[in-house]
């Protein structure tokens, strides 16, 4: 896994799922009957259950999370393009290595060029 200022990716990603479980949660929990009390037809939406303040703070977390995760991505974009030249340099060297693994790929690659333009020639 990458590391950013000492965390790894996994680390934050797994922060993010357990913080949005406890928010969902704890909004779920303030929904429900206890079973003390009888069940009764409630009037109120949830809407109406949920203060506008904890609405405007719970917009405003998200909205910095989303920030937070905005200011990773040139990082990820960066480590997913450092991990792609490592593979094809792995794959280069490789070829270097075993040289006639690549001249039998070349040539299978220029036969079947040529095989597909004359399908399509018929």
């Amino acid at each position: 896994m990458s590391r950013r200022d000492g965390l790894t990716i996994g680390a934050l990603i797994t922060a993010v799922g357990m913080i949005i479980s406890t928010v969902f949660l704890a909004v779920m929990l303030t929904t429900t009957t206890t079973a003390d009390t009888p069940a009764q037809p409630n009037e109120k939406t949830f809407a109406q259950k949920v203060k506008k303040k904890q609405l405007v703070k719970i917009t405003n977390w998200f909205l910095d999370l989303a920030k937070k995760a905005l200011a990773l991505l040139p990082g990820l974009l960066g480590e997913l393009i450092r991990f792609i030249f490592k593979k094809a340099g792995k794959l280069v060297l490789f070829f270097s290595q075993h040289l006639i693994i690549f001249f039998l790929a070349v040539i299978v690659f220029v036969v079947e060029i040529t095989w597909n333009k004359m399908l399509k020639k018929k």
